[in-house]
């Protein structure tokens, strides 16, 4: 599945791939909806602003209850900064609270994102922490 935004990105990003679902968005913020009522995990991969927005847009949609129990999962070397951070500086400072943390995980190997994808299939294949997001987001599917 794939939502490109950029036009020059989706020129790209459609011509390496083969898929099933192609959709085009004016708006990041709708596309950024769309995907989220979507996901059953958020694996954030090292990237820049675009992907630091889509992972605190993510994180703060799990804080407030408008999505369900999605993981967010920080695939990297590139997080461990980033989480003490949060960690000894906003968490400590009373910014948030910790339970705001308990689907965050950090993980270093592709083999352990791998592994929490299985561990997440299986769940929703047996029907258990299955949550659909579409009446929240009221997005319309063609």
């Amino acid at each position: 599945m794939g939502y490109g935004f950029n036009p020059l990105e989706k020129i790209w990003f459609y011509s390496k791939l083969t898929l099933d679902i192609k959709k085009e968005f004016d708006r990041f913020s709708s596309r950024l909806d769309t995907f989220m009522s979507l996901s059953d995990a958020v694996i954030v991969a090292p990237g820049g602003i675009g992907t630091l927005l889509e992972l605190f847009y993510s994180w703060q949609l799990a804080q407030v209850h408008h999505i369900c129990e999605t993981p967010i999962i920080l695939y990297g070397d590139i997080w461990a900064t980033l989480t003490n951070w949060l960690r000894t500086e906003v968490l400590a400072k009373g910014f948030f609270d910790s339970k705001d943390m308990h689907n965050i995980f950090h993980v270093t190997s592709v083999d352990k994102v791998v592994n929490f994808i299985r561990i997440i299939h299986k769940d929703r294949s047996r029907m258990e922490h299955v949550c659909v997001n579409y009446n929240k987001y009221r997005v319309e599917f063609e």
